[in-house]
Parts: structure tokens; C-alpha cells; sequence
């Protein structure tokens, strides 16, 4: 038995627990796309838990490199945590991933002596090595200025790191160590904050590139500016040898070892294995201490990663929202919204529904629990007092969802597995004083079992159906009807005895919201309604409501789905997806010849107004350069043109580097050269389309080398044209970068012939 008491101290003040420490914090970021504000925004929800004062600080920074404001802790922060510069925004919670190996040390004497249970010295190597012990007199070092009977605090380290526990394998003693990859780095996050605040990611790629820099606790950060958004995942994750499970303990006798670079030290996962994201597809970025990327690993004391977790509540809210439609207050909504909802009852509870509606042997209490259970999940399944009256708007419901959760689970598993209070997850995060619920606890375990006894599919099913089962064959439907049913009626039972006076009618069943509420420390005095929210929020918006950029760029009102070529030998296939089934007029264009631009341009071919894609040949084609102009009609009415380059080199099609560019979002909307090649009575012009007023250069480089340069000045929303002087151009590629403040960088490359 291995003991962890010893992490657990009793003191004047009260209990300390240092063995399980706990996880919060939340935060959601829509990007361009999906907000009403035509940028993104960012809602950070930081959770240090409930005190009057707040333990968290909003301030700002000013000096000569540092302008900042947000959150931090007083008396620690020397600089802002969470917050924001003049150009972006960022935020954090908790990673929860695995750091931290557990090593098995067996004990030994220096003098051969059998070792005991408090032996100080381990094998290590092949060695007997002391191990480093350091006593901490509190009240010694302090006399008179804290309160009389605190413990001394005694440390013990072998080589992987702190000792634990201590006990015995079988009839041999032990000592459990934690080897945590961030020892003696601990002050390295600093300097990715430090850069932060100095306004050094400028860029999504910038953000993730400061954090994979130095950053090393295990958290997840997001980040918003005026017109992407960018995630990664803080950490510093060995490499394990190929026979040791994360999830389990080793021998610390030097057999187990972390892998080592070619400097002899440990070993860590390279930035491109450790997850982040920079303007996500799918145009959103959440976290609730949620998993942070398919497959990633969870440290040794997390279970609660699973099919069902609470950042599905505000991932689902949010892409149930129409794009382009998420304002600041509904994005706060959504987060409050989230932190009312019983995790249990908005997905679990219409599982038990369907497993036992069909039944004909359900009794007149069975048949009312499941009516209030019904109506209550119907409605969201909030743990709500919208009156303030201390009871929960449905509080039937919520009492008998609470009482019916401990019932549910042993009715799934204890037939198969034995007591499942073995498992080292408990059964339920409940709402409690301390706010933070649902974050870990065996919500996914039934849900999973649960669609899979009724039949749903899975994308990562357990490896049988419990419920219902046995320990030597798996459950089905039906059994799984009759455990469920047991279950309810257990739950039932429970709720009319606690009635006061005892009642079996579930409408005078009530869950205590009073009981619940959130407590303001240390005094208690203060306290709110529970919600599973942060301590603070922080919101940060770029633009405004009510000022989309000139032609609604940032809604996507695009007249084309997708344009594109693909050369096929002689022939061309042109790839046409329309907006709603509009008509899109295709012509191709005679820009040049091998030795010379055309001017004007000569349309040699019309394929009309098109619905789908197709494929054309034609041998009376001379080589040379060609564009195909689409045109099409915006949402608005307002007309859309979009050009590819190709050419043709011996009879066959090729296709060639991007003339244009395109932005959804941003001050640059669009950026032309318009063809492929210039030189002779063709100029050398490149046109942009502004959404709004911005600070622009641009620059031309031929092989690297700077040949041409337009230097910044501010122009308004429309069309611009910047012409370059095609004397003194040498033959060849030119490529041309377009710079915007506050946007990423575009590029074009155009042939001077």
C-alpha cells in the first residue's frame, strides 16, 4: 500500500490538501467570420476561485516598450497575465496534461541493512544514493508572528524529483517520487509573458512561436487580433521510452529513464508535436480544461477527458449560431448560459429518457419523474432561480437528476466491473460553494454506454456495452432498460424518504439551491448564485457593431463558393462552384506571348455563364500567357471578378503563380496584378481594394534581391493602384509583397518579359 496521507496536513487554520490539486478557467474566441463586428473577439475566463477582495488585479502598464492591460495576481504580477497590447489579446486555462512521471523508488541502507519504510536512501544505477531531506520549522523561523501548533514540512528528493509517498510492494519498501519536466525552469514562462506584453506577437504564427519558445506550463492559450485568432498549448513533454505507459508508474532504478538529446539531457516533444493552430478553419477556439487535440495525452490524474465533457455546451451554443451573427454580449451569454446547464441533464437524461419511454411496467411515480425530467431537458436543463425565491426553477427535476446519478452509475457498472468507486474518478463534480463543476467526473463513461446500449453510433466506443452486462458478456438494450429503471426507483426512494414529511409524490421534491451557492473567502459573508463560471471575465473586441468593412467582407458574401484550374495535358478542367447556384461568366484571356505582354488584352475564348465546372481543349491556341476572368454577381448585387493565371508551353497547359489575392477579413480585401506578365506598353501596376483606412507598402524583389519599393502611406476604403516604372527591370520573376498594418502579409509574382 502506498500512503499520500502525508500530503494531506491538519493545521490551526484548518484542513490542507496538497493531493489533488484542482482545474478551471474558460474561454472562447470566434474569429472574423462567425462575428458581427466583421472581427474577432475574444472572452477570457479565468478562474482563481471566490474572494472578497478579489485575489485578481486589473491594471495596465506603461513604458517605453511595454503598454498593457489585464489581469493578474497582486503582489505577484509584475507584468500582465492575461490581458491585452494596442494589437492583440490573449487568454489561458489550465492544460491538465502529463508533465509529471511517477517513479517507484526502491529503498536500501548504505550499510546493507534490510530498509524499512523510512529508509532515506533508493537504488539508483546500480548504487545506494542518499537522498536530499530539508526541514521547514514555520514557527521557528517566524516565533510570534503565526499562530502556535503548525507542522513542520519535511522534503525529501531522489533524483527524479520530490517523494510523495511511502509503503511497500508486496515486502518491499518503497518510496513514490514525481519527476516533473519543468523543475528548475519554473520562472521560464516569464519571458513568453514578458514578450506579450512588449507587443512581440504581432502575428498568430508570432504568439505560438513565444510559447513554444519558453513557455512550459501545461496550459492552453488563445489569441485574437484585429484579424485572426491562434491557439497553443503551453508545455514541456518528454520523450518516454518506447516500453514505459504514461499512465503508469516505473521503477526508479534507472531503467526508465526519459530519453536524452545529444547534450545528455532530457529530451522533449519537438513545437510541431505539441498542439496549436493558427485561424482554425472552422473559425472558433474554446477551452474548459477540455482535451487539446485528438489523441493528446492526459497527465496520470485526469479521467475526465472522455466522449462527454463541458466545453461541448459552449462549442455546441456557439457553431448553432448563424456566422457573422455573434455579438460581444452574445458571446457572454453563450459562456453563462454554459455555466447554468447541468451537464448531466443536457445529455445524459434524454438517453435515460429513450431507454425507458417504451416500457409498459412503469408506475404512476416512474411515469411523473420521467415527465419532469423530460420537461426540464427540454428547456435546457438549468440549475436556475430566476425568481431569487432559493429554489431552483425546476427543482423536481433537478433533484431527482441529482439523486438518480450515483444509482445510474453503479446500476451500469457494478454488475461488470465491481464497486466502480475504485476508479480513481469520482462520480460527480457537483455544483458546489467553490462555483467550478461537471469538470471531471463519469460523465463520458455513461453517455458512451448509454448511446451504445441504445445503438448510436460512436466515433470511439468502449470496448463493450456495460449496462445490462455481466462480467462475462455484454449488455444489450433491454437489460440495460431494466438496470436504468432499477436505478430511477432506487433514486425515487431516496428522494421521498428525505422529504420531511416523507412524500412520494416528485413534485415535492426539491434540489436546495440556497445550498449551493457560491461563497466569497474567507469570511463566507459574501456570497451569489451558483454558476460554473469564471472568477472574471475579460473581453476584447476588434472594430465595431454596426461598421462591417465596406462590402461585407467579413460575412463572405463571395459570389463564387470556389474557382480554380487544373491543367490536364492540351486540356484544361476549370473548376466552377457558383454561390446558391448562381451563373458565373467564364472567358479566357490573351495577356502574352512568350517574348512580349499583350496589350490590351484579347479575349480568345467565352464559355459562357456556367453553373459547374468543365473541361475545354482547343489546338488553334497559340502558346503564351492566359488569364480566365470569372464574373459573377456579390449577394448585394455588386459585381465580382476573380482571375487565374496559366500557360501554354508546346501545346500543353501550365499552370503558373498567383496573380491574386484574396483577405475575408482585414483592410486589405483584395491585391491584383492582373496578369501573369509585364513589360513594353503593358505597365507594371498592382491594385488594391481597401475595407478601410490603413497604413500600406509594398515591395518588389527579383531573386531576393529589393528592386522596386512603394513606401507606407495611409489610404482610404476603395480601389488603389500602384504602378512601378518597368525600365531598369531586368527579364524574369518579380515577386511582390503587400504589406498592411494590422494584417498579414500578401504575395504576387509577376513575369517581366
Amino acid at each position: 500500500r502506498v500512503k499520500h496521507e502525508r500530503l494531506k496536513l491538519s493545521t490551526p487554520l484548518g484542513a490542507l490538501d496538497l493531493s489533488r490539486p484542482g482545474r478551471m478557467s474558460n474561454h472562447l474566441v470566434v474569429g472574423a467570420g462567425r462575428s458581427a463586428t466583421g472581427r474577432p473577439i475574444i472572452l477570457g475566463g479565468p478562474q482563481a476561485g471566490y474572494f472578497s477582495p478579489q485575489i485578481l488585479m486589473d491594471y495596465e502598464l506603461h513604458s517605453p516598450t511595454i503598454h498593457a492591460r489585464g489581469a493578474g495576481f497582486p503582489g505577484l504580477s509584475t507584468l500582465v497575465v492575461l490581458g491585452r497590447t494596442q494589437d492583440y489579446a490573449w487568454t489561458a486555462t489550465a492544460g491538465a496534461s502529463d508533465m509529471i512521471d511517477t517513479y517507484v523508488e526502491k529503498l536500501c541502507n548504505p550499510d546493507g541493512s534490510p530498509p524499512t519504510e523510512q529508509s532515506r536512501h533508493y537504488v539508483f544505477e546500480g548504487s545506494c544514493e542518499p537522498m536530499d531531506r530539508r526541514t521547514y520549522r514555520t514557527a521557528a523561523l517566524y516565533p510570534g508572528t503565526v499562530p502556535p501548533g503548525l507542522p513542520d514540512i519535511i522534503v525529501e528528493r531522489t533524483v527524479h524529483g520530490p517523494v510523495v509517498a511511502r509503503g511497500t510492494l508486496g515486502d518491499v519498501p518503497v518510496a513514490v517520487s514525481r519527476k516533473r519536466s519543468t523543475y528548475g525552469k519554473e520562472l521560464d514562462p516569464a519571458v513568453s509573458i514578458l514578450k506579450l506584453n512588449r507587443n512581440e506577437a504581432r502575428t498568430g504564427k508570432d504568439f505560438v512561436r513565444i510559447f513554444h519558445e519558453s513557455h512550459n506550463l501545461s496550459t492552453n492559450w488563445s489569441y485574437a487580433n484585429d484579424h485572426e485568432i491562434a491557439y497553443v498549448h503551453g508545455g514541456l513533454y518528454p520523450r518516454r521510452p518506447a516500453a514505459a505507459d504514461p499512465d503508469l508508474p516505473v521503477w526508479g532504478t534507472g531503467e526508465w529513464e526519459w530519453k536524452k538529446d545529444e547534450r545528455g539531457e532530457d529530451a522533449y516533444l519537438s513545437s510541431a508535436e505539441v498542439p496549436h493552430e493558427v485561424s482554425p478553419r472552422r473559425d472558433l477556439l474554446s477551452s474548459w480544461n477540455n482535451r487539446p487535440a485528438p489523441g493528446w495525452g492526459a497527465s496520470d490524474a485526469q479521467w475526465g477527458w472522455g466522449s462527454l465533457h463541458r466545453g461541448r455546451l459552449v462549442e455546441e451554443a456557439i457553431t448553432g449560431e448563424p456566422k457573422g451573427t455573434i455579438t460581444p454580449t452574445r458571446l457572454v451569454q453563450v459562456m453563462e448560459h454554459a455555466g447554468l446547464t447541468d451537464l448531466r441533464g443536457r445529455y445524459v437524461a434524454p438517453l435515460v429518457l429513450r431507454l425507458l419511454e417504451e416500457r409498459g411496467d412503469l408506475g404512476a411515480r416512474d411515469r411523473r419523474m420521467l415527465e419532469l425530467l423530460r420537461t426540464w431537458a427540454a428547456e435546457g436543463a438549468l440549475r436556475r432561480d430566476g425568481d431569487g425565491d432559493g429554489r431552483y426553477d425546476r427543482a423536481s427535476a433537478v433533484a431527482i437528476m441529482d439523486a438518480l446519478w450515483e444509482p445510474l452509475i453503479r446500476a451500469i457498472f457494478t454488475p461488470v466491473i465491481g464497486d466502480p468507486a475504485r476508479i480513481p474518478l469520482q462520480f460527480d463534480n457537483a455544483p458546489n460553494s467553490a462555483g467550478s463543476a461537471y469538470e471531471t467526473g463519469f460523465y463520458g463513461q455513461v453517455h458512451s454506454d448509454l448511446k451504445r446500449a441504445l445503438g448510436d453510433p460512436l466515433r470511439s466506443p468502449m470496448s463493450r456495452i456495460y449496462c445490462g452486462g455481466t462480467p462475462d458478456a455484454a449488455g444489450s438494450r433491454g437489460a440495460c432498460s431494466d438496470r436504468v429503471l432499477q436505478a430511477l426507483r432506487e433514486a425515487g426512494d431516496a428522494l421521498a424518504a428525505k422529504t420531511d414529511p416523507p412524500a412520494d409524490d416528485p413534485d415535492a421534491w426539491e434540489a436546495d439551491a440556497g445550498a449551493e451557492r457560491i461563497q466569497f473567502l474567507p469570511a463566507a459573508v459574501l456570497t451569489m448564485h451558483w454558476v460554473n463560471r469564471p472568477t472574471t471575465q475579460g473581453l476584447t473586441m476588434f472594430g465595431r457593431l454596426g461598421r462591417t468593412p465596406v462590402g461585407g467582407a467579413c460575412l463572405k458574401r463571395r459570389a463564387f463558393a470556389s474557382v480554380g484550374t487544373t491543367p490536364k495535358g492540351r486540356a484544361v478542367t476549370v473548376r466552377v462552384v457558383p454561390r446558391d447556384g448562381a451563373r458565373v461568366s467564364v472567358d479566357l484571356l490573351r495577356v502574352g506571348s512568350e517574348r512580349r505582354p499583350v496589350r490590351p488584352a484579347v479575349r480568345v475564348r467565352s464559355f459562357g455563364r456556367r453553373t459547374r465546372s468543365f473541361t475545354f481543349t482547343d489546338a488553334r491556341l497559340r502558346d503564351g500567357w492566359y488569364v480566365l476572368r470569372f464574373r459573377g454577381l456579390e449577394a448585394d448585387g455588386t459585381r465580382a471578378v476573380r482571375r487565374l493565371a496559366l500557360r501554354r508551353l508546346g501545346g500543353r497547359f501550365h499552370r503558373v503563380h498567383a496573380i491574386e489575392r484574396r483577405r475575408a477579413c482585414g483592410a486589405l480585401s483584395t491585391v491584383t496584378a492582373g496578369s501573369p506578365v509585364f513589360g513594353g506598353r503593358r505597365p507594371f501596376a498592382i491594385t488594391l481594394r481597401l475595407t478601410e483606412r490603413a497604413r500600406v507598402s509594398l515591395e518588389v524583389r527579383r531573386g531576393g534581391k529589393l528592386v522596386r519599393r512603394a513606401r507606407a502611406r495611409t489610404l482610404g476604403p476603395g480601389l488603389h493602384t500602384v504602378r512601378f516604372a518597368v525600365r531598369g527591370l531586368r527579364r524574369g520573376d518579380h515577386d511582390v509583397a503587400v504589406k498592411v498594418a494590422g494584417t498579414r502579409t500578401l504575395r504576387l509574382r509577376a513575369r517581366r518579359l
